[in-house]
């Protein structure tokens, strides 16, 4: 039985060294296996932080490319009113260069050299701004034509109301010269000697011009009204159409 009980612990003890050393040896191999998990993690980890930032340098990238397609677009972004207006001022500047060389051609061409009449002349046509007025009239057509896309609004339809509103202007100064000139003939003057009357003809010429004076100012007061209630009913439906521009373009921003 003493024998039978040292041989039971020798194997116990030879077990217990094989154990330990099996133990022992397979510690290592353990501890690398983890260490190389854990970096696998850690290389995981680091690319998808990689991915992440290159999907948002790719979006922001994209964001980058796709600015300069809108940006140019947000610059130069205008109202149409604030476009037909711009129209509106470079008709009627032009417009009042040429009024200005014609009055002076009217004025130191046209009229006798007398100062009084030259001055009546100058204020007679100075209170009357047809060219300024048909100009502006004009401009309501070009902007329909251009800025509301009225395609069937041609060059006839835009210069036929000032061509109307100038004939009439012209019109009725020409038949009052011509009734004045009739009635110095009828009675057997002679125009060019009236002309060489300074004061009687300035007065003269003040009473008789009256009626001319006054069917002048009623064309341009209807030309102007014409001109305001044209430029009012624009501008209602130039609003319209920026409104619906501005919500097609935070439409267009917020898809992209």
């Amino acid at each position: 039985d003493l024998m039978e009980a040292e041989d039971i612990a020798s194997l116990l003890s030879s077990f217990s060294r094989r154990s330990s050393t099996t133990s022992a040896a397979s510690s290592p191999s353990t501890d690398a296996s983890t260490a190389t998990q854990t970096n696998q993690e850690e290389k995981e980890v680091e690319t998808g932080d990689d991915d992440h930032d290159d999907g948002d340098i790719q979006l922001e990238t994209q964001g980058v490319e796709s600015l300069p397609q809108h940006q140019p677009q947000l610059q130069s972004l205008r109202s149409l009113n604030s476009v037909g207006n711009g129209i509106t001022v470079a008709m009627v500047a032009v417009a009042l260069g040429f009024a200005c060389c014609e009055n002076l051609v009217y004025i130191f061409v046209y009229t006798p050299p007398n100062l009084e009449l030259q001055l009546t002349t100058l204020f007679s046509r100075s209170i009357f701004p047809v060219h300024p007025l048909c100009a502006a009239i004009q401009s309501i057509g070009v902007c329909r034509r251009d800025l509301e896309k009225e395609k069937h609004i041609q060059l006839g339809r835009i210069v036929l109301p000032s061509v109307i509103l100038h004939g009439t202007f012209d019109f009725s100064l020409m038949v009052m010269t011509f009734l004045n000139m009739y009635n110095i003939l009828s009675n057997g003057g002679d125009p060019a000697a009236e002309m060489d009357l300074e004061e009687e003809f300035s007065m003269d010429l003040f009473l008789e011009i009256m009626p001319s004076l006054l069917v002048a100012l009623g064309v341009v007061i209807v030309g102007w009204i014409y001109f305001v209630v044209g430029s009012r009913l624009q501008k209602a439906r130039l609003d319209a159409l920026d409104i619906e521009e501005g919500a097609a373009l935070i439409s267009d921003a917020s898809i992209v």
